[in-house]
């Protein structure tokens, strides 16, 4: 296992299929404003990997010595001890 973060508009499909059935709608920030805060590098959006294969999303913004986490979530493909 070799986990790796890169930017989520390289995995916009998995991205947008995970984040709608993770997040019930009303707690949804619309994803066109996350890639657009992540261009503008006021937040980081990013797709995680695990050897390549994407299994999940985080957001985190960036003040100072803070770093506020946004939205996190993994998917069901790995194994339940690393959930």
């Amino acid at each position: 296992m070799k986990i790796q973060f890169a930017d989520a508009a390289k995995t916009q499909k998995e991205v947008k299929q995970l984040y709608k059935s993770a997040f019930p709608i009303l707690e949804q920030v619309p994803l066109f404003l996350l890639y657009r805060k992540a261009k503008q590098h006021k937040i980081d959006f990013l797709a995680v990997l695990d050897d390549g294969k994407f299994v999940g999303l985080a957001s985190a913004a960036m003040q100072g010595d803070v770093v506020q986490l946004k939205v996190t979530q993994i998917t069901q493909a790995l194994p339940l001890s690393l959930q």
